[in-house]
């Protein structure tokens, strides 16, 4: 055939016929292209990869029909051409009248298919399915069963464990939108609602699945289909139907039948699969009871009568219905391409962060929660909470558990603790036991002293924080490592000294914007303006980076920064080395960065005697000291062999600019030197002198203050505390 006898009305099925023979392949042949009816029919002759053993016995080259709607208002209908071929394959259909089986190779809608498909991506496709059957690929395993019947329109919601065989379902809500119904079944009797369909259900015998059957259209026919598998439908609707409606307005009520079809692989396994199919007709279940001689009518209501011989079902025409299952926590992890993570999480803060983040948390089947806070939410809240006015004078915590228990078809949050963590009063215990028994205990209240005090718990749980900058324009992410050899409260150390240090943290901690609003009338009634957008955006971010460094083992410091173009750009903190401790009373904790840069100062000015000053954040009421970074000696410094007098030149502005850069979180602790190789790391008298003026500066006014001595394998710290104590230890360096 040539392309000049191959006209066709449908410009889809043309270019494949022009395709086909400008191909000139060995591995496909035009049999014939011809108009039938206004749809265009293409037969081509396609090369299949047989094996030598093939699973389903198809010829090396397979005959195919092409059927193209002229209008191209649906997808081409693919046939097979030769009359032996064989039956009851998955992922065909039953056959037609004139015996040809229809191929399903489509997976997605027609509407989105047709814009990318081109002849030979159709030719690939077909040659795909022909192939992949042969050697019985076709049906992976993981794929769920193939369906007795197709899907429809009107939509029946089932619960997310499905229906449960000999137990009657209820009908608990039923509405039509845009012409269509959407009925939704459950198992629990004290929601039922009336409406107007009466529900039965019939289960047939275990099938092998195989080829698609056509949609029944009749009750004749889906008893026809049912009769094939053992199942006497007329017997057992006419049983159901006796048992359940006669004393009801059955002249009211609409039949839904529902039929479940348990399904197997192979007649060797056991069932594997429940597919669910449901049916209406417009006749009441009256009139359907009538016609199966089981019903006599009296005025609307069904009165028993004796059958007198064979129903006739032909007349009752038969709505297909679209069936579907509310989400439970396993089907949203596959949804979002994850498996169910059970953990338990314990979050304090139930506030824009917590509702967001945990509202994309729960809909990934992230955790079980657990929430703790004390605040009520308020008016200005429901701008950026997940919560809506409805939840205004509610407790945040039992606000929230309300949302996200709402997401999916069941719950995901386990409890709530109605208290303030600083001062938990009646709820102390069980704020202990929820600690004790977490998997992972999130910070999400935006409070320092909150991530101070869930660092000094003794619970084992993995601690991590989640927060924004002033601005809300940045989200920070701390974890502990699993082992937690590094405390979330000396990870915030090292944030702190990124913030303060390095140019892609610059203006983290820029002022928030201006013109606070106030919300109420008392004194501290003020929030910052904050684009509810930029909170959605970062809490999903944190929500799923939350997710990821909660199943690796290494402590996690990261930072998310909006752009003025709307991307998001990832700053990495790094993993931050091994800490130092001192601890009597108070906790020091001096980072392994410091060390490293404390050893690298000191090789650079050997054989000279080097030093500088440490900077870090004090909490007084926890009484811990976290050393975050240190400065090296000024250029007016004095520096020998034996001897090292700190300068002062540029030092005012480099700490004042630490402490802008950073919000004063970070400050002065105190002074560091080395010493030469060979010499001790104990204090010399006049390091003795700088550690005094040091008492007398900062100990005066009630400042905890530092003196540090880095030698060739040691390093002493002494720690006046500023309450007449000190402390001191000597800690080994060397690699």
């Amino acid at each position: 055939m040539t392309a000049e006898n191959a006209r066709l009305v449908g410009r889809r099925a043309q270019a494949f016929v022009d395709y086909i023979l400008a191909l000139d392949s060995p591995f496909v042949s035009l049999v014939s292209a011809t108009t039938e009816h206004g749809t265009d029919v293409v037969v081509v002759a396609v090369a299949v990869e047989v094996p030598q053993h093939p699973v389903v016995p198809l010829h090396s080259t397979e005959p195919i029909e092409i059927r193209f709607a002229a209008d191209d208002g649906r997808e081409p209908r693919i046939r097979t051409a030769r009359a032996d071929f064989p039956l009851g394959l998955v992922h065909t259909s039953i056959p037609d009248a004139d015996g040809k089986l229809s191929l399903c190779v489509w997976e997605v809608p027609w509407s989105e298919l047709k814009r990318r498909l081109t002849p030979e991506n159709l030719l690939l496709r077909v040659q795909d399915w022909l192939t992949r059957t042969a050697r019985g690929e076709l049906h992976h395993p993981d794929q769920d069963l193939e369906p007795l019947l197709p899907a429809s329109s009107d939509t029946l919601i089932l619960p997310s464990d499905g229906l449960r065989p000999g137990v009657t379902p209820h009908i608990q809500g039923a509405a039509e939108i845009a012409g269509r119904m959407y009925v939704e079944l459950g198992h629990d009797p004290s929601r039922s609602v009336r409406s107007k369909f009466g529900v039965v259900y019939v289960t047939l015998p275990l099938i092998v699945h195989g080829a698609l059957h056509e949609m029944p259209r009749t009750l004749e026919a889906l008893g026809a289909l049912t009769a094939k598998s053992g199942q006497d439908l007329v017997d057992t609707l006419g049983q159901q139907l006796l048992e359940n409606f006669v004393t009801e307005d059955a002249g009211r009520l609409q039949l839904l039948l529902i039929l479940l079809v348990p399904k197997t692989a192979s007649k060797d396994t056991s069932a594997t699969s429940l597919e669910i199919r449901a049916f209406t007709s417009v006749k009441s279940i009256l009139e359907i009871g009538e016609a199966l001689g089981v019903f006599l009518a009296d005025g609307s209501v069904a009165r028993v009568r004796i059958p007198k011989g064979p129903a006739d079902l032909g007349g009752i025409d038969l709505i297909a219905w679209r069936i579907v299952h509310r989400v439970n926590r396993r089907a949203a992890a596959a949804m979002s391409g994850r498996v169910s993570d059970d953990r338990k999480i314990v979050a304090v803060g139930a506030g824009a962060i917590a509702s967001n983040l945990a509202g994309v948390a729960v809909r990934q089947a992230f955790g079980r929660w657990t929430f703790i806070d004390s605040d009520a939410v308020l008016p200005h809240n429901t701008v950026r909470h997940g919560q809506g006015d409805w939840a205004v004078g509610a407790a945040k915590a039992q606000a929230l558990e309300v949302q996200l228990n709402g997401i999916l078809s069941e719950p995901s949050v386990d409890g709530v603790i109605i208290a303030d963590v600083l001062s938990p009063g009646a709820q102390a215990t069980a704020l202990d036991e929820a600690l004790r028994t977490a998997d992972l205990i999130v910070d999400l209240s935006a409070s320092p002293a909150v991530l101070g005090w869930l660092a000094d718990q003794a619970s084992g749980a993995r601690r991590a924080s989640l927060f924004f900058n002033p601005t809300g324009s940045d989200l920070v992410l701390l974890m502990e490592d699993e082992a937690r050899l590094r405390r979330i409260d000396q990870l915030e150390a090292v944030y702190f000294a990124a913030a303060a240090t390095r140019e892609d943290m610059a203006g983290h901690f820029a002022e928030g914007r201006e013109g606070l609003v106030r919300y109420g009338n008392a004194c501290q009634d003020l929030s910052r303006p904050l684009p509810p957008w930029q909170v959605a955006v970062l809490s999903a971010i944190g929500a799923e980076q939350l997710q990821r460094a909660a199943s690796r083992p290494e402590a996690t410091t990261l930072v998310w920064r909006l752009l003025d173009d709307g991307g998001v750009a990832a700053v990495d903190l790094g993993a931050p080395p091994e800490f130092l401790w001192l601890e009597d009373g108070w906790r020091i904790a001096l980072s392994g960065a410091c060390v490293d840069q404390f050893r690298a100062l000191r090789a650079a000015a050997l054989p000279s005697e080097t030093g500088g000053v440490m900077l870090g954040a004090v909490d007084y009421s926890r009484r811990s000291i976290q050393v975050a970074m240190i400065l090296p000696a000024p250029p007016d410094s004095r520096q020998s062999p034996t001897y090292f007098e700190r300068g002062s030149s540029g030092l005012k502005a480099a700490v004042s600019k630490i402490q802008t850069r950073t919000a004063h979180q970070l400050d002065y602790l105190g002074e560091w030197h080395s010493h030469p190789d060979g010499a001790a790391v104990r204090p010399s008298d006049d390091d003795e002198i700088v550690f005094s003026f040091l008492q007398d500066r900062l100990g005066r006014a009630g400042r905890p203050h530092l003196m540090a001595i880095v030698g060739q394998d040691d390093l002493f710290v002494r720690c006046g505390t500023g309450d007449g104590g000190r402390i001191e230890a000597v800690f080994s360096i060397t690699d």
